[in-house]
């Protein structure tokens, strides 16, 4: 593994337990909103849920560069943007690619949702379990936890490759990952927890 790679693991997993209601609410809000976003949109964030805002700030955070972080955020458009970001950077590997030598790897962002494409979710691979035909077990961190999904917290996913043309993860299917290597992730701005 790389050193962004690992670099961004060890980032996230700072975040674990992070909350919009907690004693580290400050800390999770200048995450999301990347300290850039106005004080309404700041307080704003900590009633949304949080899956792609996080995945979203956490490449801001590691130096990544896209047009769409020079404009104010757009409420709901997280999921969108993240989509984008990993589009215009190469980085984005549609799920039906997942076969035992192609999948996410330790680092890489995921995007899973339900078949009629509601339920959308974000999160970031942290550890490879257990990768074997058809079965890939990994730990993630992940926003959009707990209540109000206004929480981030470790977790751990098993994704599964059936007849269908998306893998399943539980009762969603892997849209698409997210290679961190084709991000090119220069490397951290600053840390928000400090």
């Amino acid at each position: 593994m790389n050193s962004t790679r690992e670099e961004l693991i060890e980032f996230a997993l700072g975040f674990s337990g992070a909350s919009a209601d907690g004693k580290n609410s400050d800390e999770y809000l200048t995450l999301l909103s990347r300290d850039a976003e106005s004080a309404q949109t700041r307080k704003d964030m900590g009633k949304m849920s949080s899956c792609a805002l996080f995945v979203r700030a956490v490449w801001w955070w590691l130096g990544l560069e896209h047009e769409i972080y020079t404009r104010p955020y757009r409420t709901g458009y997280a999921p969108i943007d993240v989509v984008r970001i990993g589009k215009d950077h190469g980085a984005y590997i549609p799920g039906y690619k997942l076969s035992n030598q192609t999948y996410p790897k330790a680092g890489d962002a995921f995007y899973i949702a339900t078949k009629d494409g509601k339920r959308e979710h974000f999160g970031i691979v942290t550890k490879e379990l257990l990768i074997q035909p058809g079965t890939f077990k990994y730990e993630t961190v992940e926003g959009g936890q707990g209540p109000g999904g206004r929480t981030i917290e470790k977790l751990t996913r098993s994704i599964f490759k059936t007849k269908e043309m998306y893998p399943s993860i539980g009762d969603r299917l892997l849209l698409a990952w997210f290679d961190c290597d084709s991000l090119k992730l220069p490397g951290l701005r600053s840390d928000p927890s400090k």
